[in-house]
């Protein structure tokens, strides 16, 4: 029997560790690391004082870590983001692994992250190897249809060559794009966060380095709310 997974959802326990048990702890964590930040720590170091102040898991960290940043990142963050009505007849960077495991993420019911600058996170991570699940081609064509929606002119996929299957999602993204007359382009590079910068076309991206480095737009945004099975988590949602 195969132990590959068959869907990208939540962790055995996921529902504990982001219930209503924890979230009020959760959120005063994220104001905690928030503010470390602003005072100029480090990544690892506020994020090991808040950890071990509330004892987090290693998920729950995770969850924080990949959604928290400081006020100065946070306005170059949002400086360089556009709205949707800038879109049309623009060209488009996807950064590939990114977006998409995201949108298979709400897709299968796992937990979405969501922080100052309104992008929702996932903590699915795939460690240098990605697979394929159930969610894949839905979500492929989730994405695809929201952009048709913008009426791009082009759209960039930048997909990370050191992943093991790139290849293989660059056929995939290929054979949608020729299936549903997409002008997509598909790359494989050595380095997909560099790729898009230096593309200067629009990022679609949660990654804070390159949102701070290129206009981006929040296209997950677009799409997540609209899935039923996505579980979401607002940790600036102080009051709930």
């Amino acid at each position: 029997m195969s132990n590959k997974p068959k869907h990208r959802g939540p962790a055995p326990k996921d529902d504990l560790f982001f219930g209503i048990k924890h979230i009020d702890q959760l959120k005063e964590a994220f104001k905690d690391l928030t503010y470390l930040y602003q005072r100029g720590y480090g990544e690892n170091a506020a994020s090991t004082i808040v950890c071990n102040r509330y004892r987090l898991n290693k998920r729950q960290a995770q969850a924080l870590k990949r959604t928290a940043c400081s006020v100065k990142d946070l306005s170059a963050i949002q400086q360089q983001e556009i709205q949707a009505d800038i879109l049309k007849g623009k060209i488009i960077a996807v950064d590939a692994f990114n977006l998409l495991i995201t949108i298979e993420s709400a897709l299968a019911g796992a937990y979405l992250f969501k922080g100052h600058d309104q992008i929702f996170r996932d903590i699915a991570g795939i460690h240098g190897t990605y697979r394929k699940v159930e969610e894949t081609f839905p979500a492929i064509h989730a994405i695809g249809k929201a952009l048709v929606k913008h009426d791009v002119e082009k759209v960039i996929w930048f997909i990370d060559e050191p992943v093991s299957n790139s290849i293989r999602l660059k056929t995939w993204l290929t054979q949608f794009s020729i299936d549903n007359q997409w002008d997509w382009q598909i790359e494989l590079v050595p380095d997909a966060d560099r790729a898009i910068i230096e593309s200067t076309a629009i990022a679609i991206t949660s990654d804070h380095w390159i949102m701070a480095s290129s206009s981006w737009y929040n296209l997950a945004n677009d799409i997540v709310p609209h899935i039923p099975s996505a579980n979401t988590v607002n940790f600036t949602d102080f009051d709930a």
